[in-house]
């Protein structure tokens, strides 16, 4: 990435120079859209320049999601607070207050002690000029930003796990035990019926606060694969966690020799790799377990599409 002398990356530097000037050109328009009429050319022209300056706002917030969620930019818990959260806040709190002071004297008001409090106390309940509420927003990815960093770090290692795959290899090798958040899955005999389940385990994840870097896995049958083939062989989807969630019951997949493989390619293409590791386990002489655990290291977060995608396999060896 270009750099200038300062180490400030140059390319991020434009694009804000660019959105800024795409707020300006919002405001100005929108303004301007009030003082014309509606239909009218000088209407219709405003209104374009509105709309296609709208990216403005979601790139300054892209912009610092790209430095404050960077695995390899160190940002202690103090920092965050007292270099970030408080000088945003202290910016909103003093600028709030001034504008609804400001308002207060155009309406013919009075400043005093209690006028200041009022105002100051409208700022902390949220009630400011509106074209603060980028501040508020702010403060709260602000907030998220530790849980969000987190996340990054467990995506970029499972990332760097899957470049480093070698997709011809079957490998025996010890496996810690895993915790897992499980729900059941009904025979999917359709792509609805799949993408229905998935959005219920998907839900049930959410409403019990669980958050994890890891992709939703499946459990498959096998019997049921090698008898009924890989799409009706799903048992189960599940969500590798790191600790219990409250009020929410687990699975604990044993430690153990696990046989593995991983799959480079789309879920179409994912039963070869499954035969593939059975035919390797039968060559090797190993009783295998009942149940499939599929991994997938690399999806749509990750990869430009499912020919990318990267799947690992794994079954227990008895």
């Amino acid at each position: 990435m270009a750099r200038n002398e300062g180490g400030r990356l140059v390319y991020a530097d434009l694009l804000r120079a660019a959105a800024v000037f795409a707020v300006v050109v919002i405001h100005l328009a929108g303004s301007r859209m009030a003082d014309v009429a509606a239909g009218s050319g000088a209407w219709t022209a405003f209104n374009v320049y509105n709309g296609i300056s709208r990216w403005c706002v979601p790139v300054f917030v892209m912009l610092s999601g790209m430095f404050m969620l960077d695995p390899k930019r160190g940002l202690t818990l103090p920092r965050l607070v007292f270099h970030h959260i408080l000088r945003i806040l202290i910016a909103l709190f003093f600028w709030g207050t001034v504008y609804h002071l400001a308002q207060l004297l155009m309406a013919g008001g009075k400043l005093s002690p209690q006028a200041v409090w009022d105002a100051f106390y409208s700022v902390v309940l949220g009630d400011t000029h509106y074209h603060l509420w980028f501040l508020y927003a702010i403060i709260g990815l602000y907030i998220l930003t530790p849980v969000l960093r987190a996340f990054v770090r467990g995506r970029a290692a499972l990332t760097r796990r899957a470049m480093e795959t070698d997709f011809s290899a079957v490998i025996l090798a010890a496996v810690p035990a895993r915790l897992l958040v499980v729900t059941p899955v009904p025979r999917l005999t359709s792509e609805r019926k799949m993408a229905l389940s998935l959005g219920e385990h998907l839900r049930f994840c959410r409403a019990h606060g669980i958050l994890s870097p890891h992709s939703v896995g499946t459990i498959l049958s096998r019997r049921a694969l090698e008898e009924e083939g890989y799409h009706l062989a799903s048992t189960h989807f599940y969500t590798q966690v790191d600790r219990s969630p409250r009020g929410v019951e687990t699975e604990v997949v044993p430690a153990g020799q696990y046989l593995s493989a991983c799959h480079l390619g789309g879920f179409d293409t994912a039963e070869e790799t499954y035969r593939r590791l059975l035919r390797s386990g039968a060559a090797r002489g190993l009783t295998l377990g009942e149940r499939f655990f599929e991994d997938v290291l690399l999806d749509e977060l990750s990869s430009a599409g499912q020919q990318d995608y990267v799947l690992k396999i794994s079954i227990q060896v008895m």
